[in-house]
């Protein structure tokens, strides 16, 4: 009951709906950075950052922050940060590759210390990894050496990021938290299968799908590579009523015009704000946390956008929605 308290006070003085109006009306990124600033998503210590950029990601860290000095148990919520493990260990690996330092890319809100990360791999010391992203630093680094391809890097850890999520939240056996990994895999899975669909032969694409392929979701390797990888139209057929398949039907509906990545982002948010009323209890930091990310990537989309001149109507295009 107190995390919850505490973390609906942070939630900010005004509704994400009313906030997300707010950034749409700006007209600048310095418009928005005044804005940010205003909703209190950052500490009251960290109220000067250099720019929009920088205040973003102190947003984002202070917001796993809150949850993880707030809760009991606060692994519990590792399933949400482990992308950002993933990104910093991707980083630190390719760096290495290249003999470059690229330490300014880490996120610094995972579940483990970026510093001197690339240094630390390369010493083989995976210590704080999660367990199967730590497995597959060695495994990375080989697919690397056999191909010289950057992708092996990315393909090993996406799988094993997955196949840590779906551990954690398996584990915590809370079903929110099991139904959204397993959404976001088969989500990943999707998007995967369409943009190779698009690229090259059926099986040839379908051969790339079964490296990129992450485990944690409901739809089988299968459901992709039966003949070849699918595209949206043969996805929509098979899927099974739900918000998946409704998803895939409006961007098939929207042509040229559809964005995939948007549809699908709004139907994983409507999946975890079916628990957004729960007055109190371990939904509430997860729920926060997620809901913070959207408005968050809303903001450097509208920022994005503003820098290239777009409308105030196409901007409305490209935000997601259904976390308000």
């Amino acid at each position: 009951m107190y995390a919850s308290a505490r973390i609906r006070a942070a939630e900010g003085k005004d509704t994400a709906g009313i906030r997300l109006e707010r950034m749409l009306e700006c007209r600048s990124p310095e418009q928005l950075l005044k804005a940010v600033l205003d909703f209190g998503f950052l500490a009251e210590e960290r109220q000067s950052p250099a720019d929009l950029t920088e205040a973003l990601d102190l947003a984002l860290e202070d917001g796993a922050a809150l949850v993880r000095n707030s809760v009991p148990e606060p692994s519990l919520y590792d399933f949400i940060l482990y992308k950002y493990d993933c990104n910093n260990i991707k980083v630190a690996l390719k760096a290495a590759v290249l003999g470059l330092d690229y330490s300014s890319l880490y996120y610094r809100c995972g579940t483990f210390s970026a510093e001197r990360l690339s240094e630390r791999l390369a010493e083989g010391n995976t210590e704080g990894l999660p367990v199967h992203m730590a497995d597959a630093v060695s495994e990375a680094r080989s697919a690397y050496a056999v191909n010289g391809e950057g992708r092996s890097i990315d393909f090993c850890l996406d799988r094993a990021c997955y196949a840590d999520m779906a551990a954690c939240t398996e584990a915590s056996g809370v079903s929110l938290f099991r139904d959204y990994t397993a959404m976001r895999a088969d989500v990943t899975n999707i998007l995967s299968s369409v943009r190779l669909a698009a690229r090259g032969t059926k099986e040839s694409s379908a051969a790339i799908l079964e490296q990129a392929f992450v485990p944690g979701g409901t739809l089988p390797l299968s459901f992709f590579t039966e003949d070849g990888c699918a595209g949206y139209g043969e996805i929509a057929e098979k899927l099974e009523a739900g918000v998946l398949k409704d998803a895939a039907v409006r961007i098939l509906a929207q042509g040229d015009a559809a964005r995939p990545e948007k549809e699908f982002d709004n139907a994983v948010h409507r999946l975890v704000n079916r628990e957004r009323y729960v007055p109190f209890g371990v939904h509430v930091p997860a729920v926060f946390l997620l809901n913070r990310e959207a408005e968050l990537k809303n903001c450097r989309i509208i920022a994005a956008g503003l820098e290239a001149g777009l409308s105030g109507a196409a901007l409305r295009e490209r935000v997601r929605v259904d976390y308000v």
